[in-house]
């Protein structure tokens, strides 16, 4: 299991300076990804995970309380991976 941290924001909101929570990603698949936290998100929660060097932003569609935690499954719709590859590729450009 990797470690990840994420911001979350309500639809209709955007506060760039969301709190930064600390979870564990359980499975990642080509459209969605899971975790677990230690708090639960809302539904359809928009959310910003950064793990390794990778970026993901996608919206909460299920949330359950599992092993003293929640499971949160979430759909991504954007992903950046290998983000120090693309800075040094911007760059020399």
């Amino acid at each position: 299991m990797e470690q990840m941290y994420g911001t979350r924001q309500k639809k209709g909101s955007a506060p760039p300076d969301a709190p930064a929570i600390r979870g564990e990603i359980l499975n990642i698949s080509e459209g969605g990804i899971q975790i677990w936290l230690n708090q639960a998100l809302g539904y359809a929660s928009l959310v910003r995970i950064e793990y390794d060097d990778n970026l993901l932003l996608g919206e909460v569609v299920y949330c359950r309380q599992e092993r003293a935690g929640w499971l949160v499954g979430i759909n991504v719709e954007h992903a950046l991976l290998g983000l120090n590859a693309l800075a040094r590729a911007m760059g020399a450009s």
